[in-house]
This record gives structure tokens, sequence and C-alpha cells, in this order.
């Protein structure tokens, strides 16, 4: 048995277990969430030790016509602040049984793309370390 043969397995193994989770988040996202158009209302800051990160205060409206707003459920880097200033146009995911809980939603190759790449990494790795052993 080849030790190159085995770490390709290994990261095989890790790659397709990690992109094989996220995959299921995402589903299990695609069906407790739905998507409405919306916009950044403000950042919010939080302090946690030297690190400061930010939630986005969204408005939204649902299908229906009804104005919601709410905070991202998910904390963000300054960067994420800089791409989307107060006003900017998103497209907000957001649970129907509690509406203030919200997110930001990526597009295709943040939601599934990132995932699947794992999946064929790991696939990928598997292939190589059998035709290694």
């Amino acid at each position: 048995m080849s030790a190159l043969g085995t770490i390709f397995d290994v990261v095989g193994g890790i790659c397709t277990a990690g992109g094989a989770v996220m995959l299921m988040n995402q589903a299990y996202q695609s069906l407790t969430t739905r998507r409405a158009p919306g916009k950044v209302v403000a950042w919010a800051s939080e302090q946690d030790g030297s690190n400061v990160r930010y939630r986005a205060q969204l408005a939204y409206t649902t299908p229906d016509g009804a104005q919601h707003t709410g905070e991202t459920t998910s904390l963000a880097f300054d960067t994420d602040r800089d791409a989307r200033p107060p006003g900017t146009k998103v497209t907000v995911r957001y649970s129907q049984a509690e509406p203030g809980a919200v997110d930001i939603a990526d597009g295709f190759f943040g939601t599934w793309g990132v995932p699947l790449i794992g999946v064929a990494i790991g696939v990928a790795g598997f292939a190589i370390g059998t035709v290694l052993h």
C-alpha cells in the first residue's frame, strides 16, 4: 500500500464528506427558507475580543406584499460591509416561520458551486489514491 495513495484517500474522504455536508445544509436551507427582494438598511458592529464583525440590517417585501425588517443571523467581515453599503439591493433569504431571521442570499456558485467542487475534489482524490495503491 502506497503512502501517497493513502494521503489521497484521506484528503478525498475529507473533501467528499465536507462537500456532502455543505450540500445537505444548502438543500435544507432551500426547503425551509424563501427568497425575496430587499435592501441593506444599515450595518451593526459587534466586538468579539479584538475582532469586529458586522450584521446587516435588511428590509424586504414578501410575495404577499408584507414589509419586513430583520438582522442577518450570520456575521460578516468589513469587506462585506464595504461591498454592500446601505441602500444596496440584495436578495434576502428569510424563514416563513420567523420573518426576522434573514440572511443575504448567495448566488448559484456560493450556494451550490463550492459544495460541488468539494465533492468533485474528493472523488478525484479517491480515484488518484486508488491508482496509486
